[in-house]
C-alpha cells in the first residue's frame, strides 16, 4: 500500500476486460464486466476524487466551504 501505486480506472477496466483471470468470454466474464461497472469503478472514482480532496488540507477546507455554500442554496438546501 505505501510502496505501490493503486491501479485507475483504466487499469481496472482492461483487467476485467483482458485478464486472466478467467476464460475469453462467458459468464463468468460478462458477470465481472457487470460488476465493475456498476460497483468497483463507481466506487474507485468516488474514493480517488476523496482521496484527492484529503491530501491536502486547503482542498478540504474549498471543498467543505463549497459544500457549505451549497447548503445554503435554496435549490440544493435539500440535498446537503
Amino acid at each position: 500500500m505505501w510502496s505501490k501505486d493503486r491501479a485507475g480506472l483504466a487499469k481496472v477496466w482492461a483487467y476485467t476486460t483482458r485478464g486472466e483471470w478467467t476464460t475469453e468470454d462467458g459468464a463468468a466474464r460478462k458477470v465481472g464486466q457487470v460488476y465493475a461497472l456498476t460497483v468497483a469503478l463507481p466506487a474507485i472514482a468516488i474514493c480517488a476524487v476523496i482521496e484527492w480532496i484529503a491530501e491536502r488540507p486547503s482542498r478540504l477546507a474549498a471543498a467543505l466551504l463549497l459544500l457549505w455554500l451549497l447548503s445554503h442554496a435554496p435549490p440544493l438546501s435539500w440535498l446537503i
